[in-house]
């Protein structure tokens, strides 16, 4: 049976690759960025934005894989048939 979507396992070897490179960038962000920052305040503001970021992209990722999970999904049929 052919993927119906990309979302649907087995999957592509691009589509692994960009989130683990997008997993890697969060990680160097928070690993080598922020120690960099002197102030504080800064300091703590650029962890906050980084977080919302990482933490909207997780979400949409979250709900595009639901919806064309949704979309792709047969349609019920009737228990009579």
């Amino acid at each position: 049976m052919p993927r119906q979507h990309g979302y649907q396992p087995p999957y592509d070897l691009y589509q692994v690759s960009a989130l683990v490179f997008f997993f890697g960038l969060a990680a160097c962000c928070y690993a080598l960025q922020l120690p960099v920052v002197q102030d504080e305040g800064a300091k703590a503001a650029l962890a906050v934005i980084y977080t919302l970021v990482v933490a909207a992209s997780l979400v949409l990722h979250a709900v595009c894989r639901c919806v064309l999970r949704a979309a792709c999904a047969p349609p019920p049929t009737c228990g009579n048939a």
